[in-house]
């Protein structure tokens, strides 16, 4: 992996070889491979509708989403309250970086997104900015 992959290609083979690439090659977590798999079902899925030809591999039960349950780590209310009133007058990029993170938290933003905010991007008490992701991607 990385290669092209045609319908008439995926087969249980190719589940193995992928899903091995994007957790040992790409690093991704179990959810993010079950991620990867549920939605190349999904397009397998809706092939025979638009007449394309496909292996029915993709139906064995060894063809399978992959999960695992994840822990949610998240801030309190009162300990976000506590961190805002932290007092870090007497280091301005702990304070930076606090304020960074309280808006992350209140906004759901990317950090890459917070550090690119700027004030023309807040109009009517509203955050108006065009997200940005990581141009990495499995797919090709």
């Amino acid at each position: 992996m990385p290669c092209k992959a045609d319908f008439d290609t995926v087969d249980l083979d190719f589940y193995e070889a992928f899903t091995s690439w994007l957790t040992f090659t790409k690093g991704y977590t179990k959810n993010n491979v079950g991620k990867y798999i549920q939605m190349l079902k999904s397009f397998l899925n809706e092939a025979p509708e638009k007449g394309v030809k496909i292996k029915q591999a993709y139906r064995s039960r060894s063809f399978k989403v992959v999960s695992e349950v994840a822990d949610a780590v998240y801030s309190s209310e009162d300990e976000l309250i506590q961190l805002v009133a932290l007092d870090l007058n007497q280091n301005e990029r702990l304070e930076r970086v606090r304020d960074l993170f309280i808006v992350g938290c209140y906004t759901g933003l990317r950090f890459s997104d917070l550090t690119n905010l700027r004030p023309e991007h807040i109009k009517g008490g509203l955050i108006r900015i065009e997200q940005q992701k990581t141009s990495d991607n499995p797919i090709k």
